[in-house]
């Protein structure tokens, strides 16, 4: 019953005080996601998710396993839908072994990151932290670029690690951005 509301609705939110283990198909499809109690999901159930917006609460996983989940994103293995990706576990994350061989580039200025199809309910979830109407102030983050040209941006906060995956039907129509041009300054390449 779960599955045939949240597929009529294409948004929902697993909480509770206790681990709710699934791996029902339908999850995966599920646009807006965001699970609470998250320890239970592996690397394995991470790839098969194509949810469009994910938020998960208390994972387990190490800066190790998320670099090779980034990795396998760069690649063209994993969510080709996935707009932004939210992580939350008690602790700080070590961002250098996060962002390790993925040719990232410190961005230190502030941008806005604008999510397609924006449900305004959802802010009553609070799937996306710090956001106002669909668009998210991003700071001091990193950017990388995935195989296909499309821009990923990663944002540390202490206990929270957010990744937004530029607009893809945007990216279509510019110029493919290649790893080398982040070889530029800066200053250089947005002049």
């Amino acid at each position: 019953m779960l599955y045939s509301i949240l597929s009529i609705f294409k948004k929902g939110s697993l909480r509770g005080p206790i681990l709710l283990r699934t791996e029902h198909e339908k999850i995966f499809d599920i646009d807006w996601l965001k699970i609470k109690c998250s320890q239970w999901i592996t690397t394995e159930i991470l790839q098969k998710m194509k949810n469009k917006v994910l938020f998960l609460a208390d994972v387990s996983f190490s800066d190790k396993e998320i670099n090779e989940f980034l990795h396998d994103l760069k690649n063209g293995n994993g969510n080709n839908q996935l707009q932004v990706l939210t992580f939350e576990k008690e602790g700080r994350f070590n961002e250098m072994e996060i962002i390790r061989l993925l040719n990232a580039v410190e961005m230190k200025e502030e941008r806005v990151y604008k999510i397609s199809e924006f449900d305004p309910s959802i802010q009553n979830d609070r799937f996306l932290p710090f956001n106002s109407g669909g668009e998210i102030n991003i700071f001091n983050s990193f950017d990388f670029i995935r195989n296909d040209g499309i821009r990923c941006t990663i944002e540390f906060d202490y206990e929270i690690i957010q990744l937004f995956v530029w607009n893809q039907e945007e990216n279509k129509n510019k110029k493919r951005a290649r790893n080398d041009d982040f070889k530029t300054p800066a200053a250089k390449r947005f002049c």
